[in-house]
């Protein structure tokens, strides 16, 4: 018998709760389309999306594990939220790295939050909504001011090869969030949960071994145990009614109505099972979040996932009403209503990774910290990118906080170490003012040589140096544009203005040249964090604290 609060049934409704200020999700590069399933399935591209609605999904390269993709997430969620004091660490996943001990602890020691709690949260597919239900509880109580909340999952360690019909559905993924405690009235505030759970279903979605009942009764299982498991008929018939009344009940708690949902994000379980929970509540199909289409199933990280990813494409706007709902193994479920804040850029899910990375290679960048009170611009050099290739130009925190540039174009990067961080549109978005000119700057090692303290490619030297500046007249005027001589240099350096009388004509000596590039509303950083070929190959990746 399952004992549950009536449907009705107020809850405590405290003035304060958990306020979303920062979203992230990633996914391995490595996608599996479906007409590169197994032959031995005998499934072709429209038969599965018949089924399932799944284009491809993404699988973890051998020795990445569910920590390294939680990681991962973490540090784009934390660039996201500007890398705020976070005192609680929350994980959500039915794929941990090992039975025991749990994985935030270790999480919060990679992301340099070592002492702060942590903990995980088992709840298979409704892992996120579970998981924010206790950072809501850790916030209310008092026991957090600001909770980082990771959901991942690397289910492909858990198929069974021969089993197409789990094969096709999941994919691994990883997305985190960063929720502080506010009142329930301001955007991002989550303003309503509900959670329920039925024990007598826990066989229609399992891993029946590998746990204490297996070692306690080893002649009951088998090796093909390991696997995951799953009655797909029935487990298709809880989840849509489940999320479906639980739907309901939350927006009754929100006094909500389905007319008031602007956007409806549920558990990415199949397409099918999404359109009949929406054709339920209702929700019509044009206000669904939903990407299942390129990632597949990627269980308790699905939801935050989906948002993250509509996020970044423009696809959500602040001051919208959210209804979120998941369905999941135990058997679970639970909902959540709330107001979309807004938000800074969120990177895209998939943006800028290089197959092949490796995201384990993290130790020697997790060592080193910005001190404290420094600012999240910070930029790394060359080496430090090869040093972590999992976040390397791709990750927001590594540099200048600007995804879609900086991981742009990773050929160029890999071709030019040198101008892949002094590229113009990284350094400041702006290629008509910016310092470094990859035609020019940092490419000459005539100039470069002329000032081994950072040559062109540092602000602080190139600024004031017309020594350097100007050592190579031809060089200057061989771009009567700008070339070496940036607006703001020529500006400051009458002798180096004179080189181009196109500029010179049109700036007067007065423009002002900051010590170092610094990001808008950012404060200063450390000019040996600038682009610097000679400084930053001796120089070790560099990260802002979070501490």
């Amino acid at each position: 018998m399952t004992l549950r609060l009536p449907s009705a049934a107020p809850l405590l409704k405290p003035t304060q709760t958990a306020v979303l200020e920062g979203i992230a999700g990633f996914v391995p590069p490595d996608a599996v389309a479906n007409d590169a399933l197994p032959a031995a399935w005998d499934v072709d591209d429209a038969w599965v999306r018949r089924r399932t609605g799944i284009r491809e999904r993404r699988r973890a390269a051998p020795g990445v594990t569910t920590g390294d993709l939680a990681l991962e997430a973490a540090r784009r969620a934390l660039a996201v939220a500007g890398h705020p004091l976070v005192d609680t660490v929350i994980v959500g996943t039915s794929t941990p790295d090992r039975p025991m001990p749990a994985m935030a602890p270790r999480l919060a020691t990679r992301l340099g939050l070592g002492g702060t709690p942590a903990w995980d949260v088992s709840a298979a597919c409704s892992g996120f909504v579970y998981g924010l239900a206790a950072a809501v509880g850790a916030l209310n109580s008092g026991c957090a001011d600001r909770v980082l909340l990771v959901t991942a999952e690397v289910y492909s360690t858990l198929l069974d090869p021969q089993d197409r019909s789990c094969g096709i559905l999941f994919g691994d993924g990883a997305a985190a969030t960063v929720l502080r405690r506010g009142a329930r009235d301001e955007p991002g505030g989550v303003v309503a949960l509900d959670l329920g759970s039925d024990g007598s279903g826990d066989e229609l979605i399992q891993v029946p071994g590998g746990g204490a009942l297996e070692r306690s009764r080893p002649g009951d299982h088998g090796p093909d145990d390991r696997y995951f498991r799953m009655r797909g008929r029935e487990v298709f018939q809880h989840a849509v009614t489940r999320m479906t009344q639980s739907a309901h009940t939350v927006l009754k708690r929100a006094d909500w109505t389905p007319e008031d949902i602007d956007r409806f994000c549920a558990h990415q379980a199949n397409a099918r099972i999404l359109s009949a929970v929406g054709d339920r509540i209702p929700v019509s199909r044009n206000r669904h979040v939903t990407n299942i289409e390129r990632v597949g199933n990627t269980g308790a990280a699905s939801i935050p996932l989906a948002l993250a990813d509509a996020a970044a494409w423009g696809e959500l706007r602040a001051g919208e009403r959210v209804l979120l709902t998941a369905f999941g193994a135990g058997l679970t479920w639970g909902s959540a209503v709330l107001v979309w804040p807004e938000l800074p850029r969120v990177p895209r899910i998939d943006a800028g990774v290089a197959a092949g990375a490796d995201p384990a290679a993290d130790a020697a960048e997790a060592a080193v910290l910005v001190p404290a009170g420094a600012s999240s611009a910070s930029v790394v050099g060359v080496a430090g990118c090869g040093a972590d290739p999992m976040g390397s130009i791709a990750d927001p925190v590594v540099c200048v906080a600007d995804l879609a540039v900086c991981g742009a174009d990773l050929a160029v990067s890999a071709a030019d170490p040198v101008g892949s961080i002094a590229d113009p549109a990284v350094r400041g978005a702006d290629t008509a003012v910016c310092v470094a000119d990859l035609a020019v700057c940092g490419v000459d090692p005539a100039v470069s040589a002329a000032d081994p303290v950072g040559s062109i490619a540092d602000l602080v030297v190139s600024a004031g140096d017309s020594a350097v500046c100007g050592a190579d007249p031809a060089l200057c005027g061989a771009d009567p544009a700008g070339s070496i001589a940036d607006l703001a240099m020529r500006g400051a350096d009458p002798a180096v203005c004179g080189a181009d009388p196109v500029v010179s004509a049109g700036l007067a000596a007065s423009v002002t040249v900051p010590a170092v590039f610094v990001e808008p509303g950012a404060s200063a950083v450390p000019a040996a964090s600038v682009a610097d070929p000679a400084v930053s190959a001796a120089t070790p990746v560099v990260r802002t604290p979070i501490v």
